[in-house]
């Protein structure tokens, strides 16, 4: 049997950025064309300094590659406003 304690922290190590390795902070949280995703203050700083996903490499740059939302992780987290670890940004 597991323990509440460590089911919790299972899933939250699930639901980590990708570039921050912390709970999404901001509104959203967005994806790449091949679904891996980070909060959207990691996402845009990505975008703007390599312009690929840190994960594959896919480009993220132009309408067809721009990344998308991803509602259900924005919903089970409960995306609040409280600064990204990573570079002290806090998106209200």
């Amino acid at each position: 049997m597991v323990d509440a304690q460590a089911q919790l922290d299972q899933m939250k190590n699930m639901l980590e950025c990708s570039v921050c390795f912390e709970m999404p902070v901001g509104k959203h949280v967005l994806q790449c064309k091949n679904g891996h995703w980070s909060c959207e203050t990691c996402m845009r700083r990505v975008v703007r300094e390599r312009g690929s996903c840190p994960s594959c490499n896919t480009s993220l740059r132009g309408q067809a590659n721009a990344p998308s939302r991803v509602l259900a992780i924005e919903q089970m987290v409960g995306l609040q406003s409280s600064p990204c670890t990573l570079c002290g940004l806090v998106v209200s």
